[in-house]
């Protein structure tokens, strides 16, 4: 993002910055349900998923991930024009990495994963979603530069 760099999350049990959940963007209603059943299987508990809303859009990361209830789930309408983004938040880097380990094995595409930062936090999620994007076109340019030269 433009005021933090990426960096690399180590596999320990330090819990990471924010509340304790994840966020789906970009995820049907029957993809939220694979998503919980693979945190059920590699034992990551007491997590709450979000899915990206219309309400959700119009708030800060920080907000989304205090939010108790969602008031409704949106039409899968809203979820095909958005990226797909699997956001963690207070997760420990052992779960995280658990999680990106095994997602493969759920057969859903590969998102773009990121973590909160206290950064991220105070940014308006559609904000947020445009620079996770332009951080994965950055670092998928420099992978593809280094294989064209090396």
């Amino acid at each position: 993002m433009s005021d933090a760099k990426f960096q690399a999350i180590k596999r320990d049990d330090k819990q990471r910055f924010g509340t304790r959940a994840i966020l789906l963007c970009g995820y049907s209603r029957e993809e939220l349900k694979t998503v919980r059943q693979l945190l059920q299987n590699i034992g990551v508990q007491d997590v709450r998923v979000l899915m990206i809303s219309e309400e959700l859009l119009g708030m800060t990361l920080g907000r989304a991930l205090e939010t108790v209830e969602q008031q409704r789930a949106d039409s899968d309408e809203l979820v095909q024009r958005l990226p797909r983004i699997l956001l963690f938040s207070g997760l420990t880097g052992q779960e995280v990495h658990s999680v990106m380990d095994q997602y493969k094995s759920t057969g859903l595409p590969r998102p773009i994963f990121a973590s909160a930062t206290e950064h991220s936090v105070k940014l308006p999620l559609p904000e947020l979603i445009t620079e996770l994007i332009s951080e994965q076109r950055a670092m998928m340019a420099k992978r593809n530069k280094g294989k064209v030269n090396g």
